[in-house]
């Protein structure tokens, strides 16, 4: 699991998040105040809500990896919450923040995923990506494949046509050939950007704009990846073509060549 102490990089959330979460714990059974656990045993302690923000993955696993939370416990981290719906369990409630609120999509058993960190990592960043209505269909992960890419999530700012500096989301992954794949907000654009570049010497492949689905774009990245590493730019846009024909997260215009889930 690590040494990393996920005390020293999580904060409680603010009050107007944690009101947020507390009044989505009332639509919960198990969560909600006087809830299934209080109704069988009425004398039971009335645990408070209690939730932190991790800044950044390491800091998610380790907490969630600390074993024997209290029901009402939760985490927060990017777009996503985690809130303990089990008294000393390993059942999390997980919500994705949608434009109008949160909603709930999935409760998630980590368990032993929580021992291999690049799955466990891989299946974070798919929930991050994926959309709200990717999520509540249950479609929120990305493909399995032989050589999966290693999905990083990062912080970044961009500067709006206003000249004001906002904050952006972006997901990177990098392959040991030297070629990278990038999925990223870009202020005053809409969706997403989508590119795949070479970094030595640089080069930009591939630039899509107007992505809709993070996570398609993602996908993509995986199959023109390995052929961007490949000698030749033939096979580059064959498996652009290729892969285009298999997903339907970006334009056609290229600028350039409640069940648990466990470990899925």
């Amino acid at each position: 699991m690590g040494t990393i102490d996920w005390r020293e990089h999580t904060r409680p959330v603010d009050r107007g998040l944690h009101e947020a979460l507390v009044a989505k714990c009332q639509e919960n059974g198990w969560l909600k105040r006087g809830g299934y656990d209080w109704q069988d045993d009425p004398w039971l302690e009335e645990y408070p809500y209690e939730f932190v923000e991790a800044e950044d993955v390491s800091a998610l696993r380790g907490f969630l990896g600390r074993g024997n939370w209290a029901i009402r416990t939760g985490i927060v981290y990017d777009d996503l919450a985690f809130i303990q719906q089990v008294n000393g369990g390993d059942e999390w409630w997980t919500l994705k923040k949608a434009p109008d609120g949160w909603e709930a999509f999935e409760s998630w058993t980590f368990g032993g995923i929580l021992e291999r960190g690049a799955e466990f990592e891989r299946a974070v960043a798919s929930m991050q990506m994926a959309t709200p209505e990717e999520c509540l269909r249950l479609d929120y992960m990305l493909p399995e494949t032989e050589s999966p890419l290693d999905w990083r999530f990062v912080r970044t700012e961009g500067i709006a046509p206003t000249g004001e500096v906002v904050p952006c989301r972006a997901f990177v992954a990098k392959t040991a050939e030297g070629y990278e794949g990038r999925v990223f907000e870009r202020p005053g654009l809409p969706g997403f950007c989508m590119e795949v570049r070479r970094t030595d010497p640089p080069a930009l492949l591939l630039c899509q704009e107007g992505v809709k689905r993070p996570l398609g774009a993602a996908a993509l990245c995986e199959r023109v990846l390995p052929a961007a590493a490949a000698p030749g730019s033939r096979s580059l846009s064959d498996a652009v073509r290729s892969a285009r024909g298999c997903s339907d997260s970006l334009p056609q215009r290229t600028a350039a060549p409640a069940r648990t889930a466990e470990g899925r």
